[in-house]
């Protein structure tokens, strides 16, 4: 049985640097950061001209009784996160992985921080991760330092950048978290929209064990072959390697960071250049999960993963004792068998079940949304003895209510009023050396500025 993880704060970041973690804002994350070490490497070794954008999983805590006693009220219940990952490589040829770590939107709303769908938040998160890189670029010139041959006191210099980042990163998370139209995917109104969904491979797994395997299309164009293989041997080569790295990462995510990978997140390069290859995991009954490798709209891919898990969940072989016989599975094989290789973009009929099912909308009144500002304004608590706390303790309560003016003029389309007020945003946060946020709202700004032109 999964149990949630605990957090300091929702959002959190990691510095891995080759196999080492050069910072982390939450010594909790350790094992998330060690997966994520674990995640970029699977990704290279078994898709070709890849790089890894983000994985969702469901953690359980080592340090949370399943009754949950002994739990320290301040932190947070997480009970799904999200990490993102921004790949750089300075001029010396040394690559730094960024990682950040964030609850999901119904973790955020079932904790009062955040109300947003699923889309806001992934945007939200994508912006402010950049925001973070460029500022983190800045702040450790990036491209002069040699993390190879780092002294002890450029580390703890290092180390001192991180920390001073991350605690604006606590300043203004309650900001962004209020942006319901952040840079990306600036001027879009949030509609429900889902489109086709194209499957390469399919698996039903107990535990790390494939019982039942498909392929829905030719795969070598897509994963790396290490052996000389006639062509006709060429498919079950490609099964077996498919099946034991994602057997690999399962097994890997449980034993090394107590968890259960949901998705993965795959950008193509080279010849498939900006197309996403998704990895979803979905439980169905007891270690029994399914798997499905795809191309397209991975909302289509949640909802058709799920109608699957629920169809299989009724079959009675699943009730049965694994002994690792698998000739038992024939059932699971035919059903494997019939899944369509194309689930087709949703018919407009079907949208509002399909929100419905999967949480990809809320909708908040003026009384809530007002609720909603008064918890961001309060949720943080500046540090007394710290002056840039103070210094932007003055304009946090403006920034906020700026940001509320700036949803309600994008949504009615009055960009050019919009972009005044973010401009007013980012020079305040210039005057209090909120840097990560003056990137934020800067981006934003040009955005709007070429959306006017």
């Amino acid at each position: 049985m999964m149990h949630p993880c605990m957090r300091k704060n929702p959002v959190n970041f990691g510095i891995i640097f080759e196999d080492s973690v050069l910072y982390s804002s939450d010594m909790e994350i350790a094992p998330v950061l060690d997966l994520a070490k674990f995640s970029i490497s699977f990704t290279n070794n078994l898709v070709r001209n890849a790089e890894l954008l983000r994985f969702t999983h469901e953690p359980r805590s080592r340090n949370i009784a399943g009754d949950g006693t002994g739990v320290d009220p301040d932190l947070l219940t997480i009970t799904r996160e999200h990490v993102l990952f921004k790949f750089m490589e300075n001029k010396r040829g040394e690559r730094i992985t960024i990682c950040m770590t964030f609850a999901s939107a119904d973790d955020l709303r079932a904790l009062g921080i955040a109300y947003v769908t699923p889309q806001q938040l992934m945007a939200q998160a994508q912006s402010l991760l950049d925001a973070y890189t460029q500022a983190f670029i800045e702040a450790t010139n990036f491209d002069e330092i040699s993390f190879k041959e780092l002294s002890q006191a450029e580390f703890l210099k290092f180390h001192q950048t991180t920390i001073e980042l991350y605690s604006e990163i606590k300043r203004i998370i309650g900001i962004v978290f209020e942006d319901t139209f952040p840079y990306h995917g600036l001027l879009e109104r949030g509609r429900v929209s889902t489109g086709d969904c194209k499957f390469l491979f399919s698996a039903v797994m107990h535990g790390s064990v494939p019982v039942a395997t498909k392929f829905y299309a030719d795969m070598k164009d897509f994963f790396k072959i290490r052996a000389n293989v006639e062509k006709g041997n060429i498919n079950s080569v490609i099964e077996n390697l498919v099946s034991a790295q994602l057997s690999t990462i399962i097994s890997t995510a449980t034993s090394l960071a107590s968890t259960m990978m949901r998705q993965v997140e795959v950008r193509l390069t080279g010849p498939k250049d900006a197309e996403k290859l998704y990895i979803g995991f979905y439980p169905v009954k007891g270690q029994f999960a399914i798997v499905f490798i795809c191309t397209g709209d991975p909302s289509t891919l949640l909802f058709f993963t799920q109608a699957t898990a629920a169809v299989l969940m009724e079959m009675p072989v699943l009730d049965e004792k694994f002994t690792g016989e698998l000739t038992m599975f024939e059932p699971i094989q035919v059903f494997i068998n019939d899944i369509p290789p194309t689930i087709e973009q949703q018919r407009e009929e079907n949208l509002e079940t399909l929100v419905e099912d999967m949480d990809l909308d809320i909708i908040v009144g003026e009384e809530e949304r007002h609720k909603m500002r008064q918890d961001a304004i309060d949720a943080w608590v500046p540090d007394e003895d710290d002056p840039k706390d103070a210094a932007f303790n003055k304009i946090r309560k403006q920034v906020l209510n700026k940001q509320t003016a700036i949803n309600d003029l994008i949504i009615e389309r009055k960009l050019k009023p919009a972009m005044k007020k973010t401009r007013s945003i980012l020079d305040q946060a210039l005057k209090v050396d909120a840097i990560i946020l003056a990137r934020y709202y800067g981006r934003k700004l040009s955005l709007l500025v070429d959306a006017v032109d």
